[in-house]
């Protein structure tokens, strides 16, 4: 436990106090600048939605406090665990609502990731329930290719000949 409290520290909660007793809503503060409490620590705070709350940790006799500050709202551990209930994180997140409203009504491509992953498991059901069906397809590719397999090198001019066959669209798979 700190017994030493600094001007610094005495600044700050004299100004903490001022801040809420000007009459910004939410719950006020108990401490006094005259208090015989000790600040040990102070900072940022970010909830989970990404907004910054400022804090301020203090030892007042046998008990710690812990209060967060946003927007001139002072809260205590549980008006913040209150406040992150009601404020959940955004489903969508800050980058891709900017980018949706500045494209407007254009589409705008989007990549989900989700936290289970289930492709691996939905394509092997897949691939269960199609596999006799794309052997089937695969086995007539195999035989379509060896049909158009040439026995042997073809000369420079069968060659050019052959390309010019298939450029006009001569060559064509039936079932």
């Amino acid at each position: 436990m700190f017994s030493i409290r600094t001007a610094l520290d005495a600044a700050v909660a004299a100004s903490l106090v001022l801040i809420c007793a000007a009459g910004a809503p939410g719950v006020a503060l108990e401490e006094r600048a005259d208090d015989a409490s000790t600040l040990i620590d102070r900072g940022v705070y970010t909830a989970p939605n990404g907004e910054a709350f400022t804090y301020v940790k203090q030892v007042g006799g046998a008990e710690d406090t812990v209060t967060f500050y946003r927007d001139g709202v002072a809260y205590d551990a549980e008006a913040l665990q209150r406040y992150k209930r009601e404020n959940p994180p955004p489903i969508v997140d800050r980058d891709l609502r900017e980018t949706a409203e500045r494209a407007g009504a254009a589409p705008i491509e989007v990549i989900v990731w989700l936290k289970n992953r289930p492709g691996a498991a939905i394509a092997q059901q897949v691939q269960e329930v199609y596999a006799p069906e794309l052997k089937a397809i695969s086995d007539e590719v195999v035989a379509i290719q060896r049909q158009l397999r040439l026995d042997g090198s073809l000369s420079p001019e069968e060659e050019r000949a052959y390309i010019d066959f298939a450029q006009r669209g001569y060559l064509q798979l039936t079932a």
